[in-house]
């Protein structure tokens, strides 16, 4: 049993704990990561871990933001039913208000840090395509679901290029293979991922997404997706330029030797042929019998294209860089969630 003053402290820092929470602490190293890996090569390793955390609380004030517009939804969904604010144990009004907060301090310092105007223009539009792209993710009258899926990309190739741009270069054709590539992974993951696991509760809440657009459907009867040729054509071209963006990026990459050069787009193209199989064999898994809610969450074939984005991006930041920052973001990341877990 606690004691009282342990308690009281827990309870005092509980706030802490939910903003952590449904700020995605634990993941956020996956959003942060890939943009303190595109820092400018210019700056050192301490100002390319700033950018890691200031990419951190831009990715938790996205959660935020889509929390808010999706509490209607998250209440009919099972998957969300220990959310904090799901739950009623934060009000509305604070999780608005921890997003405004959060919104504010990522702003403010990108107007204040001493960067290029261009990276603070990319920065700034991010922070404003995140708030909208969260805001009517499901519900943009503007515009279909198939281009808020591509609003989502831009999104993050524009805080890849803002990171880039910070001290005055600008990315090589190589490197900007890798960062659209980057921008390509996402598009099938929300395919799969965002889509596949809150079809029924879309569905019931009247929500607009590719995956229905496309004709995606559930049947309860045998518990099998029904896949029509659109949506599984969607995910194929997409996974494909992706690869050919990352086979691209690589051949590119500079400072190689002719026998490194060779040895890397080897590796390259193995593992995009890796993943190419992984996500065929996950669409027929999903129109077979109950598919793994698990390999929808998370699918294998894309957490492969996405580590060969993190070792394509590795070879323009450099190997120590790249070490360097993934054990930064994990380490955060870890820190976060024990921070999230103590505070609970």
């Amino acid at each position: 049993m606690k004691q009282p003053h342990a308690g009281g402290l827990t309870a005092r820092w509980r706030p802490v704990g939910q903003y952590l929470t449904l700020g995605r602490s634990s993941i956020a190293w996956t959003h942060s990561v890939p943009v303190a890996l595109w820092a400018d090569h210019v700056w050192p390793v301490w100002a390319a871990a700033l950018i890691l955390i200031w990419s951190t609380f831009f990715y938790m004030a996205s959660c935020l933001v889509n929390d808010t517009a999706d509490l209607e939804s998250d209440t009919q969904n099972p998957g969300r039913i220990g959310s904090p604010l799901v739950k009623g144990e934060v009000p509305l009004v604070r999780v608005v208000h921890w997003a405004l907060v959060t919104l504010t301090l990522i702003t403010f310092a990108v107007l204040a840090l001493p960067t290029t105007t261009t990276s603070k223009t990319f920065a700034l539009t991010g922070i404003a395509l995140t708030v909208y792209g969260n805001l009517y993710q499901k519900t943009s009258r503007l515009f279909p679901p198939v281009a808020m899926d591509a609003l989502y990309a831009v999104t993050m190739c524009c805080l890849l290029l803002a990171a880039q741009t910070a001290g005055g270069s600008w990315p090589s054709f190589g490197g900007l293979c890798a960062i659209t590539a980057y921008g390509l992974i996402l598009l099938p993951l929300n395919a799969i991922a965002g889509n596949l696991k809150d079809l029924k509760t879309d569905r019931a809440t009247g929500a607009r997404t590719l995956a229905m657009d496309f004709g995606v459907s559930w049947s309860p009867i045998d518990s099998t997706f029904r896949l029509p040729r659109l949506y599984k054509a969607y995910v194929y071209f997409t996974v494909a330029l992706a690869s050919l963006a990352l086979v691209a990026s690589v051949a590119l990459a500079p400072s190689l030797t002719r026998t490194w050069a060779t040895l890397a787009l080897v590796v390259v193209i193995c593992s995009t042929a890796l993943s190419a199989y992984l996500i065929v064999r996950l669409m027929s898994q999903l129109s077979a019998p109950r598919p793994s809610s698990k390999e929808i969450r998370r699918p294998r074939g894309l957490i492969v294209l996405f580590a060969t984005f993190l070792w394509a991006s590795s070879l323009y930041a450099g190997p120590v860089m790249a070490v360097g920052l993934l054990a930064i973001g994990l380490a955060i990341s870890t820190v976060l969630d024990r921070m999230r877990r103590r505070f609970l």
